[in-house]
């Protein structure tokens, strides 16, 4: 019998994350800070037998992943799949403003997604 191991990691920080912007499906990018916290990330990950490694298909997301399987010893086997269904849900008309703008809000924002048709979980069955 085959067991597989799954690790979860979030991606690395991002100016936007450090400002306290939401991000939500904004492409952002990894600022240095997040650059070392992938390299740490990759420094746990080297002696993990990796093949297949997940991502969303943003670019902070995307980055993180590549630095941890660039720095990997068995790196050419390890296929990376970047999809798009692993993004943060979208966040509506908040996306790019500050976190304290989320906490005035009242009632429904009817153009975030809802979390029961993010498509992740609809693809796991929730």
């Amino acid at each position: 019998m085959q067991i597989a191991r799954i690790y979860i990691l979030r991606h690395g920080e991002t100016d936007e994350n450090r400002a306290h912007i939401i991000q939500g499906q904004r492409d952002t990018l990894l600022n240095e800070a997040g650059r070392r916290q992938a390299a740490l990330a990759k420094d746990v990950f080297k002696d993990v037998d990796l093949d297949i490694v997940f991502s969303s298909d943003l670019k902070r997301a995307t980055e993180t992943a590549e630095i941890i399987m660039n720095g990997h010893p068995n790196r050419d086997k390890i296929k990376l799949i970047k999809e798009k269904r692993l993004r943060e849900r979208c966040l509506g008309k908040l996306e790019g403003k500050h976190l304290s703008e989320r906490h005035q809000q009242t009632g429904i924002d009817e153009t975030a997604e809802s979390v029961a048709n993010a498509d992740v979980l609809k693809a796991a069955g929730f």
